[in-house]
């Protein structure tokens, strides 16, 4: 299941020269996440990454494979990344902040006639 998530990521290119790059991530799965941003990844590349929760002082940690890229629009690219490395207390808190957030979009369910 995909979650709708929009948050900022800060991310370096793994054997390139140190660059924090912005992004932005559109949706997560338990497996991996999507992202949006002004940059083509390749296939096949290792993203060292770090993503803001609003109102936490710390970044949540990440190593990713680029799974897919793709042109969207002119100037953006969507991305599909597969987590290869993230602590179970950071996924945990990552899924948590973004389900969370699902919640309070939904709309809440009729009560059923008795």
């Amino acid at each position: 299941m995909r979650f709708a998530a929009y948050l900022d990521i800060f991310y370096e290119l793994l054997g390139s020269r140190p660059l924090k790059i912005e992004a932005r991530l559109k949706d997560i799965s338990r497996e991996g996440l999507r992202l949006s941003g002004e940059n083509a990844l390749l296939k096949g590349s290792y993203i060292d990454m770090e993503i803001v929760i609003p109102g936490e002082d710390r970044y949540i940690l990440a190593f990713c494979e680029v799974v897919w890229c793709k042109k969207l629009g002119n100037v953006y690219y969507e991305t599909g990344m597969r987590f290869t490395k993230i602590q179970r207390h950071d996924k945990a808190r990552l899924l948590d902040y973004v389900y969370n957030e699902w919640l309070k979009i939904q709309k809440p369910a009729p009560a059923s006639a008795i």
